[in-house]
């Protein structure tokens, strides 16, 4: 109907000769079961792309959250390797104490990461959840202090936030 209109293909046909004006509508009327066929497949198909892309968007959903599932039951896992959570600075240093040298940064990388993910703490400053600044890997002492900034954090945001409008007024 639009096309119609816009095309202005009432006043084309009535500018037509009658003899032409007849051989149009017969070419039109025996052409319009094929057009009438070619459309409807034209809509199974368009509808047909829609539902696979529907059901990849949802397989790709899927997938994104197995992966943040696994993600969460490795670093779960990794916890319990090392002692469980690390909730004080007396734990920190108990558990340190028992972790090879070479492993003590990674411990401490997967206490924080534990923090972030699993414990969802939310500090204003989101520095201490970084392994490096500026290309540089941070040292086992700067991701320790990274650790106890976190673990003086109550772990909820909402009383982060309050304690926030807290200390402005």
């Amino acid at each position: 109907m639009i096309l119609f209109s816009n095309n202005k293909t009432i006043q084309w046909l009535d500018n037509l000769e009658p003899d032409r004006k007849k051989e149009v509508f017969k070419i039109a009327r025996e052409n319009a079961p094929k057009m009438i066929k070619n459309y409807r497949k034209q809509k199974i198909v368009i509808k047909e792309k829609h539902i696979e892309l529907l059901n990849k968007r949802k397989e790709e959903n899927l997938r994104l959250q197995q992966n943040k599932i696994d993600e969460l039951n490795k670093i779960r896992g990794d916890v319990e390797k090392i002692g469980g959570e690390w909730k004080c600075q007396q734990e920190i240093a108990d558990n340190l104490n028992n972790i090879a040298k070479s492993k003590k940064i990674e411990a401490v990388k997967v206490q924080i990461k534990f923090q972030r993910l699993i414990l969802k703490k939310n500090p204003s400053d989101k520095a201490v959840f970084k392994f490096s600044i500026h290309g540089r890997p941070l040292e086992l002492c700067e991701l320790l202090e990274n650790l106890s900034n976190l673990l003086k954090l109550s772990g909820s945001p909402e009383k982060d936030q309050s304690s926030d409008i807290h200390t402005k007024n």
